[in-house]
């Protein structure tokens, strides 16, 4: 995030949100039975013909929210009431109030392609239908060209707007409408696009390594280099970064310096202001292309790759080698016989290499400042890059891999035990990496066509959240068939549509493609998909996050005032993921979304949030930190303590929720240039709290019972008696079932419900996962609610949302309990050092 007035704020629980607002007196179709027009948000993935209810189904309006220098997709939905073709013409928004104007040439219209997902992978996990999924954003111009802006009768059609909003548009509301026929009418759709007074920092601070495995050429009928380079820019245009920039090298000298001037021209395009914004850098690294073979090959290669990158660095004066990393062992655990001992062997020529290039390069130097008149300070820098250079492995960490590894590269499942996200942050202090492939399936975050459209997007925020800088995928124009034909070995094949499979790889439909070839709609180059636009909407979250964190820590560092973003962020993403498993409808992610963006923009104001209490019996306080030339007013709370301080002045503001009126505060700061930005904070509610003791005639079932009361800190717990679990039947955890006499009372009408725990561990330190399950009663399955890590002393979880959950026939026949997480079929020793302290129930005010 980046603006004229770069600051901070913070608040700990999620935030309000407001209506999204149209046109008015535009004429629009109402959402209802029947419509044939209407609106959902672009992360709902609305089937061809299925009759789904669909979470974000609204009017048909388009609505917009969305920072500077940012790209925001809508959706509309046409349903045919006759076989007909469509037509769509935008127009400029106007700023209300104002003459500024939102151009029609930044709206990017598509026609979504459906494919046919009749082996649904992640559907047991997501409840989702078979069907004819939306994938391919297939533009629209082109599907004017070749006939297919058709509608058919009772079929769905989505037409999606992308929203390019430039690095100078003025913040503000900007209204006008879209000229629709379809179905043999004339529609107006009302539009609306809220630019806020954000800026996406343009200079993109992730990385990536998403493959060109170079099977496109199937689907294009094209294999030259000059469409490789064409797919290579795509994937910047969706802020991933290539990997190999060459496919076919003999890593000899020719070779590299090839490859080094085609790092030049990556470079430059991504730097290409007019297409991505000013100060935009969005070729953040590359994959120095070596095959290992030996130690002696190993530092040959690297020398000569090396060597033709400090060349075209010096020429151009910028240091390329600190955007290095390589990538040459591919799941060693998965790969038999390649394991600890290969990798281990790897990792000493990987070594090797590095000091040799570094040694070569130093004694390129004399070359480099004669011919490029650089200096010594700028040769010292990039061999200082040689020495830092990741040797990224896709593997998840296990103790035989210990010391064989430079840069742990595990699945996203794995950053879902905080044991283990303390201990990538222990072994990769400096750089961490994850990725997905065929694996982790839903809950967790994936790319496949069969699951939430929202999930790229969220892994974005946990991207954030976790600090891991590099994603890491396999596949992006897998478009052949992997199969076996006439009993020989699998391999890649060519089809007669590269449209009409879902699955080409594996199982999992989208699996190893996150474009469609051009050729068939003569387009120079790929097609993009809804997976590969909403990894760019998160990776866009994620540099709003980034700079909140920076704030905080500025905040921290120069007004020495403590205060930290993770509470506060991690409150925003908990009601759409869990650990790092995503979950929620496409409405609440829409919620979500739209409080992070209220956050962010908050922080314009240079107000923080230092600290924020709940005693879970409805007395609220929060401590707020106000600079020096911006004042405070606040609605829905009462000013408590006031203290002034060099840099500002440092507030309480408190609120009895037993006794409030409103059912929200309100925190409005004018900064001294009149920047005025206001943050809603909806108060979770009238509180009911069932105490441990009501526990008591509770039975539990599974591996544990309760056991005696104890009280800490003036509340009463009791004590959880957790039974040994064998290596045999051991599932890495813990299970207890609990069944309290008070779950009638859980349902729509609540706000939220937390669950409140004492850890006192037996280490000093030590810190325990624990995630609550609940059992629907018109559900099969039973679904992951919320994880969290216990520390020593009183912990509570807050389920939240629970307003808009479907609640179908109002109950819930039990909650479990998941105690600790480990690897299944690791033992578990007896514990009693979890302690239960009640349910705090709350009911939203005013209802």
């Amino acid at each position: 995030m980046k603006s004229q007035n770069k600051r901070n704020s913070m608040l700990v629980l999620t935030l309000s949100t407001t209506a999204l607002l149209s046109c008015a007196g535009a004429v629009s179709v109402r959402a209802g039975a029947g419509e044939d027009v209407w609106s959902a948000s672009f992360s709902e993935k609305v089937l061809k013909t299925n009759g789904v209810n669909y979470s974000s189904h609204g009017d048909a309006a388009i609505a917009v929210d969305a920072a500077r220098d940012e790209a925001e997709a809508a959706q509309l939905v046409v349903t045919g009431t006759q076989n007909s073709f469509y037509t769509i013409k935008t127009s400029d928004l106007k700023l209300e109030g104002g003459s500024d104007v939102f151009s029609a040439s930044n709206i990017d219209v598509y026609q979504a392609l459906y494919v046919n997902v009749q082996g649904l992978y992640n559907g047991n996990n997501r409840q989702l239908p078979k069907g004819l999924y939306p994938d391919a954003m297939l533009p629209y111009d082109a599907a004017v060209k070749y006939g297919e802006n058709k509608i058919a009768v009772g079929e769905n059609q989505s037409l999606y707007f992308d929203f390019n909003i430039p690095f100078n548009q003025k913040a503000g509301l900007y209204k006008g409408s879209f000229k629709l026929n379809a179905n043999g009418k004339d529609y107006s759709i009302p539009v609306t696009l809220n630019v806020r007074d954000l800026t996406v920092n343009p200079d993109i601070s992730t990385k990536a390594l998403f493959l060109d495995t170079w099977t496109n050429y199937l689907g294009e009928y094209n294999g030259s280099q000059r469409m490789q380079d064409l797919y290579h820019k795509a994937l910047l245009k969706y802020r991933v970064a290539p990997s190999k920039l060459v496919t076919d090298t003999r890593h000899n000298e020719e070779d590299a310096a090839y490859y080094a001037e085609k790092i030049v021209e990556l470079y430059n395009y991504g730097r290409n202001e007019k297409e991505f914004g000013l100060g935009a850098d969005r070729f953040t690294n590359f994959d120095i292309p070596m095959s290992v073979g030996n130690d002696a090959n190993c530092s040959a290669q690297m020398v000569r790759y090396v060597n033709a990158i400090a060349r075209v660095s010096a020429r151009e004066k910028v240091n390329f080698l600190e955007r290095a990393v390589t990538y040459c062992i591919d799941e060693p655990e998965a790969n038999t016989p390649v394991g600890p001992e290969y990798c281990a062997m790897v990792l000493g020529w990987f070594n090797n290499a590095k000091k040799a290039a570094a040694n070569a390069l130093s004694n390129l130097r004399g070359e480099l400042k004669n011919t490029y008149g650089v200096n010594d300070d700028f040769v010292d820098e990039m061999v200082d890059s040689v020495g830092k250079l990741h040797n990224v492995v896709t593997q998840s960490y296990m103790n035989k891999y210990d010391g064989t590894i430079d840069t742990f590269c595990p699945l996203f499942d794995s950053y879902d035990n905080p044991a283990m996200v303390a201990k990538y942050k222990e072994i990769n202090p400096d750089e961490r990496w994850w990725y997905g492939c065929v694996v982790p399936m839903a809950p967790y975050p994936t790319y496949n066509i069969d699951d939430l459209g929202f999930s790229p997007r969220v892994l974005g925020w946990l991207q954030s959240y976790y600090e891991v800088r590099g994603n890491l995928y396999w596949a992006v124009d897998s478009y052949a068939a992997y199969q076996s034909v006439g009993g020989d070995a699998p391999a890649y094949h060519f089809q007669d549509d590269y449209y009409d499979r879902a699955a080409n790889y594996s199982i999992a439909p989208g699996e190893g493609y996150l474009f469609r070839p051009g050729k068939r709609y003569g387009i120079d180059g790929p097609i993009p998909t809804t997976r590969i636009t909403s990894i760019r909407d998160g990776l866009e979250d994620y540099e709003l996050i980034e700079d909140i964190k920076k704030v905080y820590n500025d905040v921290s560092r120069n007004a020495g005032v403590a205060c930290d973003a993770t509470s506060t962020i991690g409150s925003i993403i908990s009601s759409v993921a869990s650990g790092t498993q995503v979950s929620g409808s496409a409405r609440q992610f829409e919620t979500a979304k739209k409080s992070l963006l209220d956050f962010a923009e908050f922080t314009n104001t240079g107000v923080v949030f230092p600290s924020y209490t709940d005693d879970r019996n409805g007395h609220i306080s929060y401590t707020v930190f106000v600079p020096n030339g911006t004042t405070l007013t606040v609605d829905g709370a009462t000013k408590t303590s006031e203290s002034k301080l060099d840099s500002g002045t440092m507030y309480v503001y408190s609120v009895d929720t037993a006794t409030s009126v409103s059912d929200r505060i309100v925190f409005s700061a004018k900064t001294s240039d009149g920047l005025i930005h206001s943050l809603e904070r909806t108060l979770p509610g009238k509180v009911r709290t069932h105490e441990a003791d009501e526990a008591t005639a509770s039975a539990l079932s599974g591996d544990g019972t309760f056991s005696h009361m104890e009280t800490f800190d003036g509340r009463k717990a009791i004590q959880f008696s957790l039974n040994a679990i064998s290596e045999a039947d051991s599932k890495g955890y813990y299970k207890v079932s609990f069944q309290p006499s008070y779950l009638n009372e859980f349902g729509k009408e609540l706000s939220e419900a937390d669950f409140n725990f004492y850890f006192k561990p037996k280490t000093e330190g030590e810190k325990l996962q624990l995630s609550i399950y609940v059992k629907y009663a018109d559900k099969k399955a039973i679904s992951s609610e919320l994880t969290a890590e216990l520390s020593e002393g009183w912990n509570s979880l807050a389920w939240k949302g629970l307003s808009e959950k479907a609640w179908d026939d109002g109950a819930i026949t039990r909650i479990d309990f998941r105690i600790d997480n480990k690897t299944k079929n690791t033992a578990l020793e007896a514990r009693d050092d979890v302690y239960f302290g009640g349910v705090s129930m709350y009911k939203a005010l005013g209802e």
